[in-house]
């Protein structure tokens, strides 16, 4: 009988166990969403040619993005050569970490092609609450994407040329 007791006893804990896991979720904390947005530097692209993206995270208020885990995944069509992201300095710390705005700069090496280009960034981050109850949540992942118009190499040239060859032509008439 007291085997049977006990028995009962410990099925009775484990379901309370399981309701209280079970009802967790519900009222779990949602985490915050980061936005990332992507915006070219420099001037406008050409084709053929260089310049910098600027990656610009928009960390939520309350909270900050760490800098040690990043990750950032380019594709475009047509395909751009993008290099290595250069961030700022973060806030040093335990675990270094941004707050606010952020931008990180990533050179890219434009198609040959002149035309239309979308990029496309999928960015891997991990944001942690701040104040009393700090935590980190669990990392997220946003995606942005930028729509390009690339200038034709042999246009961005020849409009140069004419450039200086009306202001030589200027000099020569004074």
């Amino acid at each position: 009988a007291a085997a049977a007791a006990r028995a009962g006893a410990v099925g009775a804990l484990c379901a309370l166990a399981l309701a209280a896991v079970a009802a967790a979720p519900a009222g779990a904390e949602t985490p915050p969403q980061l936005t990332v947005t992507l915006k070219t530097l420099g001037g406008d692209p050409a084709a053929g040619g260089a310049s910098r993206l600027g990656v610009v995270y928009h960390v939520p208020a309350g909270t900050h993005l760490t800098a040690t885990f990043q990750g950032l995944a380019f594709a475009s069509d047509p395909a751009a050569a993008f290099g290595p992201a250069v961030f700022p300095k973060p806030v040093a710390a335990e675990i270094p970490y941004y707050r606010g705005e952020v931008m990180a700069l990533v050179p890219v090496t434009w198609p040959d092609r002149a035309g239309p280009l979308r990029v496309t960034l999928r960015a891997e981050y991990q944001l942690c609450r701040e104040g009393d109850a700090a935590v980190c949540y669990q990392p997220g992942e946003a995606v942005a994407t930028l729509e390009v118009d690339l200038a034709p190499r042999a246009a961005a040239s020849v409009a140069a040329t004419e450039d200086a060859a009306t202001k030589d032509a200027a000099v020569a008439a004074a």
